[in-house]
């Protein structure tokens, strides 16, 4: 709170000469105050049911109602109310102690210089606390990044919809959206210009969206966009393309006109899922489908998404497995120079013998590795491979043309791969 405004306090003293004695070294350090005094428990109870004090200033020692029993009383009903002792009796030994059960200070009244400065420095403590509390209850709810719902508002939003749907026998649908080839942005422009696109998005989300729908941001580059209340599951589409439209805009970053497209996939209730999870899923698949066909688009969410997502995790999980299982191998195709039949070179060609779905095609295991993690590591795993055989074909006696072997543009920037073909 501010210095400038009046304290209110709540005094725990059988002495009303002493509370004045303490209003006059407020006063002199610049506090103005609005004060209560108390000396029993009922009383305390009574004043602390009818307004909260900023702090409480409490005598140890008075007859009938101890200062500790005050303390724990104050920490039953007001935890966050500074409590600062002020007392002419206390000792060290049940000073410490009233620290350690909870009080904020203590000052002797001998030393009633000090309880300006006490009251100030706890006063300045506890907004300090608010202020933090206040923020940590926002960002359990809120992206600080757009500012934003998150995904854990967005979900308990959702359930809320979900049974408003359930009473009324509406339905309702979940969005999630996904900028294209955000990458390139961050690469180009950088992460500020990045982080300002996001904003830039978010705000137009905010001013599309109609009154009671939900938009969020998931993280990264997604986001999602919760539709209540809807008569019929297709109504969602109206809001896809009131979003497809705000975001064909342009943005202007770091000066310049930058064009922006949107990924789109969308889910309802209850036919694509009866919960959360189920649905941002599902809403999720769909878009992933439109992003793997080129992006700038939209689409429901079909029940075979599911399935291909399905394999498709699967298949990397194996994938990341089967170097060291023996599955992977490389086939050595010739390369002929038309004029003399003279084979010049050969080409390394990866191949995978899956235990139980037999040969996969590349065409079906490079893009997920290309997508995930893995194709720096399948790539080294080609060159070492490589390389070992032409050693054999030499220590046999038969040494072999050239070999190539082809590896992904981000495998070919990675830092280490000059050392590793070396």
């Amino acid at each position: 709170m501010r210095h400038d405004a009046p304290v209110n306090l709540l005094f725990v003293e059988d002495s009303a000469e002493d509370v004045q004695l303490a209003l006059r070294a407020l006063r002199r350090d610049g506090l103005e105050t609005l004060w209560r005094q108390v000396d029993s428990e009922s009383a305390m109870k009574v004043a602390l049911s009818e307004a909260r004090p900023d702090a409480i200033l409490s005598d140890f020692s008075m007859p009938g109602f101890d200062g500790m029993e005050a303390l724990l009383l104050a920490r039953e009903i007001v935890p966050q109310v500074p409590f600062i002792f002020l007392s002419g009796t206390i000792g060290e030994e049940r000073a410490i102690a009233a620290i350690r059960m909870g009080a904020t200070d203590y000052v002797l009244k001998s030393s009633m210089r000090r309880l300006g400065t006490a009251v100030k420095r706890a006063l300045s403590e506890t907004e300090e606390r608010n202020t933090y509390e206040t923020r940590i209850r926002y960002l359990a709810n809120y992206d600080a990044l757009s500012g934003l719902p998150n995904r854990s508002l967005l979900a308990d939003r959702t359930a809320q919809a979900i049974a408003h749907a359930r009473r009324t026998g509406r339905t309702c649908g979940l969005i999630v959206l996904n900028v294209d080839r955000f990458k390139l942005v961050n690469e180009g422009f950088g992460q500020a210009a990045g982080d300002a696109l996001l904003n830039l998005l978010a705000e137009r989300l905010r001013a599309t969206v109609r009154e009671g729908d939900t938009p969020a941001r998931l993280g990264a580059d997604s986001f999602a966009v919760l539709a209540a209340d809807l008569v019929r599951p297709d109504e969602t589409i109206a809001l896809v393309r009131k979003i497809q439209e705000a975001a064909s805009l342009l943005f202007a970053l770091e000066g310049r006109q930058q064009h922006v497209s949107l990924s789109l996939g969308a889910s309802t209730f209850p036919r694509d899922g009866e919960d959360f999870e189920v649905l941002l899923r599902n809403a999720d698949a769909a878009m992933q489908r439109v992003k793997t066909a080129g992006g700038n688009g939209f689409q429901y969410y079909a029940a075979a998404m599911t399935r291909d997502a399905t394999e498709r995790v699967e298949l990397e999980n194996a994938l990341r497995v089967a170097p060291e299982r023996g599955e992977l191998g490389l086939h050595y195709q010739p390369q002929v120079e038309i004029a003399s039949g003279r084979i010049s070179g050969l080409e390394a060609l990866m191949r995978w013998h899956h235990p139980e779905r037999g040969l996969i095609s590349p065409a079906q295991f490079i893009p997920i590795a290309e997508e995930s993690d893995l194709i720096c590591s399948l790539g080294e795993w080609a060159v070492v491979t490589a390389c070992r055989q032409l050693f054999e074909w030499d220590a046999g006696g038969h040494p072999a043309p050239r070999v190539g072997v082809n590896v992904s543009a981000r495998q070919f920037h990675s830092p280490g791969f000059a050392d590793m073909v070396a």
